[in-house]
């Protein structure tokens, strides 16, 4: 997929052609969404806090095009009180917006405390399975919307993964600046679970490995979600900063 970025002050919010020189010479189709056009699209709820690292808050959202191609019909636009930013995000099923809410794929999750120092990045759901979700994290890095990445991940591919059945839970745990993925898989009589984990720290766009860990956890289902509450849960509840309402 094509990616835009798109960086610009509030002053030429109206300014169309800069979003054909921006989107479309880099082969994105002209009628994708821009920052101009995103203040005017029906939107998700707002988030807000300070992305950019100004120590003022900025305002989150997704905007939603039905019009525009399946590869960039929602935008993430990050809003601060000089400029904007913006990412475009594939839409391939349902609409998300469904009466007054936002359900996606893709979905506004939360921000996330990236490091103890209180640098924030945003937390996006970016596809769904048929009982998992993708999730990413994103920051903003010298003017622009970037992806923080696992070695070996893909954005789009979701960073990490959340949800799963009864036997089968996926779970994202954090504290501010630490990552956590657990995966929890139980034996036949549902009595025993093999949990898995693995640890990460943010250094720039990248999680950086830091331990794994692999044990047996004995109990039945509702024990294994007192012990484990990220497991099958939506992600980053231990590190938000602030948290969309989701359906």
């Amino acid at each position: 997929m094509t990616r835009c970025f798109v960086a610009i002050s509030f002053a030429a919010f109206a300014a169309v052609a800069f979003a054909a020189a921006a989107c479309g010479g880099r082969g994105v189709s002209a009628s994708c969404p821009t920052v101009a056009t995103a203040l005017r699209l029906p939107r998700s709820p707002v988030l807000q806090g300070d992305i950019a690292g100004d120590r003022r808050p900025d305002r989150v959202f997704l905007a939603y095009d039905r019009l525009a191609p399946t590869q960039c019909r929602v935008l993430l636009v990050v809003t601060t009180g000089s400029h904007a930013l913006s990412r475009q995000l594939p839409s391939v099923g349902p609409p998300p917006i469904i009466g007054t809410h936002w359900k996606g794929p893709p979905a506004l999750e939360a921000l996330v405390r990236l490091d103890r120092m209180g640098k924030l990045g945003i937390g996006v759901s970016v596809g769904y399975g048929a009982s998992t979700a993708g999730v990413s994290v994103l920051r903003v890095q010298r003017g622009r919307l970037v992806a923080v990445l696992r070695p070996g991940g893909s954005f789009l591919g979701g960073t990490f993964v959340y949800g799963g059945v009864v036997s089968q839970l996926e779970g994202v745990d954090c504290t501010p600046g630490s990552f956590r993925q657990l995966n929890a898989g139980a034996s036949d009589s549902g009595r025993r679970w093999q949990i898995r984990s693995a640890v990460f720290t943010v250094r720039g766009t990248h999680f950086i490995p830091r331990s794994r860990r692999t044990w047996t956890f004995v109990g039945g289902f509702a024990a294994l979600q007192r012990k484990f509450p990220a497991l099958g849960s939506r992600p980053f509840r231990g590190c938000s900063a602030a948290r969309a309402g989701i359906g």
